[in-house]
C-alpha cells in the first residue's frame, strides 16, 4: 500500500510542477500581450483622424477591457498556481521526516504575492498610459 500511496505522491508532485510551470508561462505571456495590445491600440490611435470622436470611445473601451480581462486571467492563473503549491506542500508536510534524512531540502515560500502585484501593475500603468496617449 505504502509502495503505492508513494507512486501517487510522485505523481501529484510531478503533474503540480508542470502545472506551476505551465501557469507561470501563461502569466507572463498574459503580461506580454496585454503590453502588446495596448501598443497596437495606440498605434491605432496615431493613424486615425485626430478629432474622431467615436473611434476614440472604442479605444478607450477597447484599453479598458484588456486591463481587465488581464487581471482576471492573471488572478485566475494565480489561484490555480497557489492551489497546486497546497498539494506539494501537503505531500512534503507528510514526508517532511524522510526528506530530512536524506538531505532534500524542504521547497521555500515563493513570492506569489510580490509577482502578481507586478503583472496588475503593469495591467494598471500600460492602461493609464494607453489612456493618457488616446485621449490626448
Amino acid at each position: 500500500m505504502e509502495e503505492h500511496e508513494s507512486k501517487l505522491e510522485i505523481a501529484i508532485l510531478n503533474n503540480s510542477a508542470s502545472a506551476i510551470q505551465f501557469l507561470k508561462n501563461q502569466q507572463w505571456k498574459i503580461c506580454h500581450y496585454t503590453l502588446l495590445i495596448y501598443a497596437a491600440i495606440v498605434a491605432t490611435k496615431q493613424l486615425i483622424v485626430p478629432n474622431n470622436c467615436i473611434m476614440r470611445a472604442i479605444l478607450i473601451v477597447l484599453i479598458v477591457f484588456v486591463s481587465v480581462l488581464s487581471i482576471c486571467l492573471n488572478n485566475k492563473m494565480r489561484d490555480s498556481i497557489i492551489e497546486h503549491r497546497k498539494y506539494v506542500t501537503n505531500i512534503y508536510d507528510k514526508n517532511k521526516g524522510q526528506l530530512e534524512l536524506y538531505g532534500i531540502p524542504i521547497c521555500q515560500e515563493t513570492k506569489d504575492d510580490l509577482i502578481n502585484f507586478v503583472f496588475i501593475g503593469t495591467a494598471i500603468v500600460g492602461c493609464i498610459l494607453s489612456l493618457f496617449i488616446v485621449l490626448y
